[in-house]
């Protein structure tokens, strides 16, 4: 059940009583206040330490928001997180520990456990545990693409030029030597 964050109050809840209504919809203020703000930023400091276990454990971010009963606001979450480079760094660390979990997860499926599954639902859940982890660790997981081109240069011939031209000018002559 969401909760709407300023008045915790359930979305998805029946209407009041028509006798404990003021007829008005209640809406929430459009500027958020120094009390509601200093409270998010309490909230969001206590749910961070949470958060980056579950990342650890190869969750999203989205699983453990959706799951909390504050019913924070994602972006204003991320926001908050990016805003500081020690939790940033801290939130990217917990991202490649999770694509570590994902690679054993990948197995598991991949083995399967004799359950009716979809072959084509494995197959899609390991493209996106793939897909995610060569996005969060391109070094050990991503499309690493090298390009060989191999250029044959003829030195001896450069350098023979280059003495021609020196002996011209050394002789007054100042053309091409050829």
């Amino acid at each position: 059940m969401a909760l709407d964050p300023i008045y915790a109050y359930p979305k998805d809840a029946p209407p009041l009583p028509e006798w404990l209504t003021t007829g008005e919809p209640i809406t929430p203020p459009a500027r958020k206040t120094k009390g509601f703000l200093a409270i998010e930023e309490i909230v969001f400091d206590n749910f961070f330490e949470r958060a980056l276990a579950h990342l650890e454990q190869g969750g999203t971010l989205r699983q453990l928001v959706r799951q909390d009963p504050r019913a924070m606001d994602y972006g204003r979450f991320m926001r908050w997180v990016v805003k500081d480079e020690i939790r940033n760094n801290r939130y990217r660390e917990a991202l490649k520990i999770g694509v570590e979990f994902m690679a054993g997860e990948i197995i598991d499926i991949a083995d399967g456990e004799n359950d009716l599954e979809d072959i084509q639902r494995s197959r899609l859940r390991m493209d996106a545990r793939l897909k995610t982890m060569a996005f969060h660790n391109k070094e050990l997981y991503g499309d690493n693409k090298q390009i060989e081109h191999n250029v044959n240069i003829n030195l001896g011939e450069a350098m023979r030029k280059a003495q021609l031209r020196l002996d011209n000018v050394i002789e007054g002559d100042f053309t091409d030597g050829e």
